[in-house]
């Protein structure tokens, strides 16, 4: 049975589904988006930090990954909210 990615069932996010966003792909969402993003890879990081201790994390390098992205997300917050600030604040000359 083939379906189309609308027809398809929505399934929980689950460690192991762990897809690295592309910067390009990150900075087409808005802050919100963003935000939003950083908390559930967050969340994420958390649960493989919890599978780690209990043993049962199946591949310890997607807790690294998880880490990257995480840091790819805040640099794009922080490159935005410099922007707003230089183009708030008046010219110096």
């Amino acid at each position: 049975m083939n379906l189309t990615s609308a027809q398809r069932p929505s399934i929980a996010f689950r460690p192991e589904s762990v897809t690295m966003s592309k910067p390009a792909e990150l900075r087409e969402q808005s802050d919100d988006q963003l935000e939003l993003t950083l908390k559930e890879v967050q969340q994420n990081l958390f649960r493989l930090r919890l599978q780690s201790e209990t043993e049962r994390l199946e591949a310890p390098s997607e807790i690294l990954k998880v880490k990257r992205e995480i840091a790819r997300i805040k640099t794009i917050l922080r490159e935005r909210e410099i922007a707003r600030e230089k183009s708030a604040a008046p010219a110096v000359l």
